[in-house]
C-alpha cells in the first residue's frame, strides 16, 4: 500500500466533488491526512476491522455537526469497552514510507 498514492488520488476526488472529506477502507493501514494547508480538506483511510492476533483494529470515521463539521478516525477499544480518538500526525508518520 501506497499512501502517497491514495491521497493523491483522495485530492483529485475532493477537488472534482468539492467536498470536505474523502475517506477510503481495505488498505490494512489506517490513515488522516489534510489534503491542503489552506483548506479544510482531509483523506481518511480507516484501514480494516480484520482482527491481528485477537485484537481487531475496529477504527471507523467519526463525523460530527454540533459547531461545525468535525471528523475524526476512532479506534473502538475491546478491552476498555470505549472509543479511543486516533492522532492523524501519528498516523501520517506511519503511513510514510521508511527512508533507504
Amino acid at each position: 500500500n501506497d499512501h502517497r498514492n491514495l491521497r493523491e488520488i483522495a485530492r483529485a476526488i475532493a477537488e472534482a466533488v468539492g467536498v470536505r472529506y474523502v475517506v477510503f477502507g481495505h488498505s490494512h493501514q489506517p490513515d488522516a491526512h489534510r489534503l491542503a494547508a489552506e483548506e479544510e480538506r482531509w483523506y481518511f483511510n480507516v484501514g480494516t476491522w480484520v482482527p491481528n492476533l485477537q485484537e481487531g483494529h475496529f477504527i471507523y470515521l467519526q463525523v460530527l455537526r454540533d459547531n461545525g463539521p468535525a471528523a475524526t478516525l476512532t479506534r473502538w477499544n475491546r478491552r476498555l469497552q470505549r472509543p479511543e480518538e486516533l492522532d492523524p500526525a501519528r498516523l501520517s508518520r506511519a503511513a510514510r514510507p521508511a527512508r533507504a
